[in-house]
């Protein structure tokens, strides 16, 4: 059994959960105040999932009138923009701590306009690909931003706080007193070779990033502070 989290207070684009309502059939549901000020009675799921993010009010709001926010027909797009600001804006999101929490923001242009980061972005190509940031280390804007997917998504993950070096890919190779170069594609781990200074080894990661990641374009990722 799942265990129950507490909503009240919390927000999700332009709804405020005021308290628990009574189930909507076996679903736990919520009753949520718009930022229009309407009152509305809203399935607890559709809430985290971010599938409902106002109460259908899209046309008293200039954002909105682009027709990607009708009441449980959310597009993707609109979505992903909703919970980026979130993530980046929100204490009360689940994952603000990795973002918001650590300094990462959304830029003024995206922030204040949906449509601005729909011309910018354009529509998902698919489900299965989702907003990612080239540079893990820095905030969401047109020149920072893709449409990636799942492959492109797991590259592009942040150094772990165990790695030494600050660079993905790049360790110490205690044995042999080098720095060892490695990196994943098609499924496999791909030894890149030893190397005696740091410089060298992100020169060689680098280009093993442009030879066997040609679908994708950013810098090397460093360590997040």
């Amino acid at each position: 059994m799942s265990r129950f989290i507490d909503l009240t207070g919390k927000e999700f684009g332009s709804l405020k959960v005021i308290h628990r309502a009574e189930n909507i059939k076996s679903h736990t549901a919520w009753l949520c105040e718009c930022e229009c000020g309407n009152i509305k009675v809203i399935r607890g799921e559709s809430l985290k999932s971010g599938r409902t993010v106002s109460c259908g009010c899209y046309n008293k709001n200039k954002n909105l009138t682009h027709g990607h926010a009708k009441t449980n027909n959310v597009s993707p797009e609109y979505r992903s923009w909703v919970q980026m600001i979130s993530r980046c804006s929100n204490p009360n999101y689940p994952q603000y701590y990795y973002y918001g929490g650590r300094g990462i923001e959304v830029c003024d242009r995206w922030k204040k306009s949906f449509i601005n980061f729909l011309k910018d972005m354009g529509k998902k190509p698919s489900n299965d690909y989702s907003l990612e940031r080239l540079d893990v280390n820095k905030g969401y804007s047109p020149d920072n931003c893709i449409w990636a997917n799942k492959t492109q998504q797991s590259r592009n993950r942040r150094v772990s706080i165990n790695n030494q070096t600050g660079y993905r890919g790049i360790g110490w190779y205690r044995q042999g007193n080098k720095y060892r170069v490695q990196i994943r594609a098609n499924k496999k781990k791909i030894h890149i070779g030893y190397f005696d200074t740091l410089e060298e080894a992100i020169k060689a990661r680098e280009q093993a990033e442009k030879t066997y990641w040609k679908d994708i374009k950013r810098p090397l990722s460093m360590a997040v502070n």
